[in-house]
């Protein structure tokens, strides 16, 4: 977040945070510290608990996600017409997985015209602002720019995590013919 701030980035920051129990000591107050809601400028970070009911392969429940090795629901995400949470309705997956459906789901509170960038942060270090240099091409909606880690340097068949989790969560079979990619 710092070296977002520090280049200029204006806006939110989106995350999804353990049950706030959960976070180690001094995040929460981080995050508040970053939330700008009276304000237009800046970094406004808005945090987003998510709770999983997760479950071993075996299918006996388990405490976490288990580092992408166990099939979670997700827990009060879903709701009726009246707002009345509703079971997840989708088989248990891998949180790798279900992310993308609230990426989605967040992505609902914003204009067809705002600037969306998914990023896996733990690894992500901001030398200019991400949208700096794009080409907005003014209001233009349903445009989607994709770009992946560095091929040259990591690819998935030796990249000991991006492996290991998609191997347990879908199995070699189905992963081996990315393995170069």
């Amino acid at each position: 977040v710092e070296s977002l701030a520090n280049t200029g980035y204006s806006g939110d920051v989106v995350f999804s945070i353990s049950n706030e129990s959960k976070l180690k000591s001094g995040v929460k107050e981080y995050l508040l510290s970053k939330s700008n809601s009276q304000s237009e400028e800046g970094v406004n970070i808005i945090a987003y608990e998510v709770e999983w009911t997760c479950f071993k392969k075996s299918g006996e429940s388990a405490r976490g996600s288990g580092e992408g090795m166990n099939n979670c629901k997700m827990t009060n995400v879903f709701g009726d017409a009246a707002g009345n949470p509703v079971d997840d309705p989708r088989e248990p997956r891998p949180v790798a997985t279900a992310r993308y459906e609230l990426y989605w789901i967040w992505s609902l509170q914003y204009s067809k015209e705002s600037w969306l960038m998914l990023l896996d942060v733990r690894d992500v270090w901001f030398q200019l602002n991400p949208f700096e240099q794009v080409n907005t091409r003014d209001k233009v909606t349903g445009e989607l720019h994709l770009f992946g880690e560095n091929a040259d340097a990591v690819r998935i068949g030796t990249s000991a995590y991006n492996k290991g989790w998609l191997v347990t969560a879908y199995g070699r079979k189905t992963v081996s013919p990315y393995f170069n990619e």
